[in-house]
């Protein structure tokens, strides 16, 4: 029996939509399905044999995608050391003191409670970890956590003749996808080897997953990475694990009761463990308690119908089951572990793995930041430097806009002055922002210094005038008369540094964005501009109450 390992690189954001969430959201599971992918590869076996739909009698169409044999296993995700993620088992525990007090570099500690019971303390509460997905470290041997990252878009329903939305097609819905640029690793388990080099053609290059396609989503590039074949659990089985059978499920279990229910239970886990090993169970120290599970219901869709599939209960994945020995042999533990247990184990249900937890405590590997690469220098005369300049400058414009727009609306005040004469006044500061010099034009220091003396004249104008003085004399910005505010503002360009302050320079390598003289003026404009328009803003709302 081959089975192909291979990895799944998402270009686009991909939508596999779960049976969860708002009616008006669509929320993606947080692996790939192996449905989805067995759904994908059927698609690519039409396109590579020109087909238009599988013909259900033949033998090697049946035995790849429609009998079983062949198992498409889940896409879990590829943790930071390149490793297939699996499910978390619900055996794991923390101490919730420990929980609390844990940090990216010194997580909490895991407790297996299927390995090993833990005593009566009534000092200790338990929690399950949050993570819903786990790895080994193989430089340290310690727990790694694992969670894919989701990106949450919002859109509108449009009308298709009208393309565009109305008031009777405008619903307005989100999808929350697994992110792009993510790698999920997954499995073909070939039940013919001669499968095996047929399936592998069809696992190259570009393929499409999830729902919406049309709309940006599903681009993703599979990879082979080895085809020599291995356990879906890392390391060797073992015969046992602290004097008893732990089973632990790597995937969800779909199974029936005996009127063709779905049913969660954990007694038809065990049903289906004695038909598949061939000997009877029992519960360790005959307490069913020592089931830790959850239930889950399961879904689909059938493009080929054009249709969801009616939804089922299914044992979630990371349920553990802890049985007596039974004696049975090693090798029926591993072909169990290759077949699964109940129904649609070619769309990767059904999986799960005897032994695995050695231990009664596991550390977990801290999180701490990969070395960064040492700063380069880029000339300021090359083309990448100033490629460079330009990024970091507009990065740093960005953080300043967005404190532009706070200390506008801080200053600007409810004032007694007529909107006509603050209109005027902006119109003005407007004419200048518009008129305002490149830095890279021979003349931008002259324009710079004639703009600023063109303003300082008309606020010169305002104070010659007795009544418009006193109305602008009312307005206190910054514990100073307005028309004094604009003045300091021109004549002490460089105090903007020290009113727009951004947290950190954007840099890449040694470039890093910085203050012109120009930027000094505009920035100064602006905030001018800005703070009137709040001002205006506010006086007509005085106005209309």
């Amino acid at each position: 029996m081959k089975i192909i390992t291979y990895h799944i690189t998402l270009d686009e954001p991909v939508l596999v939509t779960a049976l969860a969430g708002d009616p008006n959201t669509s929320t993606a599971f947080n692996y790939l399905p192996g449905s989805v992918l067995r759904g994908a590869l059927i698609a690519a076996y039409m396109r590579q044999h020109q087909l238009t739909k599988l013909d259900e009698n033949d033998k090697q169409i049946r035995r790849l995608f429609l009998n079983g044999q062949t198992q498409f296993l889940n896409g879990y995700l590829l943790d930071r050391e390149k490793q297939r993620s699996l499910p978390r088992p619900l055996s794991w525990q923390q101490d919730k003191k420990d929980q609390r007090r844990e940090t990216e570099d010194a997580p909490a500690s895991l407790f297996d409670f299927a390995y090993e019971e833990q005593e009566e303390d009534p000092e200790r509460e338990w929690k399950a970890p949050k993570k819903p997905f786990f790895s080994f470290s193989k430089t340290s041997g310690k727990i790694r956590w694992a969670a894919p990252d989701t990106v949450l878009a919002v859109h509108t329903q449009r009308d298709p003749v009208k393309g565009r939305s109305t008031s009777e097609d405008g619903a307005v819905y989100q999808y929350e996808a697994l992110a792009a640029g993510q790698t999920f690793a997954a499995m073909i388990v070939c039940g013919h080897d001669a499968d095996e080099e047929v399936l592998s053609n069809l696992l190259t290059g570009e393929c499409n997953l999830g729902g919406a396609r049309g709309a940006g989503y599903g681009r993703v590039q599979f990879t082979i990475v080895d085809t020599a074949g291995q356990r879906e659990m890392p390391g060797k089985l073992e015969p046992e694990s602290n004097g008893r059978l732990l089973v632990t499920c790597l995937s969800d279990l779909l199974l029936q009761d005996e009127q063709g229910h779905f049913q969660v239970e954990a007694e038809l886990v065990k049903a289906a463990l004695e038909k598949r090993l061939d000997c009877s169970l029992t519960w360790f120290e005959s307490d069913q308690s020592a089931a830790f599970m959850s239930g889950t219901y399961v879904g689909g869709f059938n493009r080929k119908w054009g249709l969801p599939l009616p939804q089922a209960k299914a044992i979630g994945m990371g349920s553990v089951f802890v049985f007596d020995l039974p004696g049975c042999p090693t090798d029926k533990l591993q072909a169990a572990e290759a077949q699964g247990v109940g129904l649609r184990r070619a769309e990767g249900f059904g999986r799960i793995a005897f032994n695995w937890q050695t231990k009664e405590e596991w550390s977990v590997e801290g999180w701490t930041e990969p070395s960064r690469p040492e700063s380069v220098t880029l000339a300021a005369n090359t083309q990448e430097g100033q490629l460079a300049q330009t990024m970091v400058n507009r990065l740093f414009r960005q953080q300043l806009d967005a404190q532009l727009a706070v200390k506008a609306n801080e200053w600007a005040a409810q004032l007694p002055v007529k909107n006509s004469q603050l209109s005027r006044l902006r119109q003005v500061v407007q004419d200048e922002l518009y008129k305002r010099p490149l830095a890279d034009k021979p003349s931008a220091a002259a324009n710079t210094q004639k703009g600023q003396q063109r303003l300082l004249k008309y606020s010169q104008k305002l104070k010659e005038r007795a009544a418009t003085r006193k109305q602008f004399d009312r307005t206190q910005i910054d514990n100073k008369p307005l028309l004094d505010w604009l003045e300091a503002r021109l004549k002490d360009a460089p105090s903007i540094e020290t009113i727009l302050q951004p947290a950190s320079l954007p840099a890449i390598g040694q470039t890093k964005g910085s203050w012109t003289a120009v930027m000094r003026y505009e920035y100064n404009l602006r905030l001018i501009d800005l703070t009137l328009a709040h001002c205006l803003k506010k006086g007509k709302e005085g106005n209309e109450r």
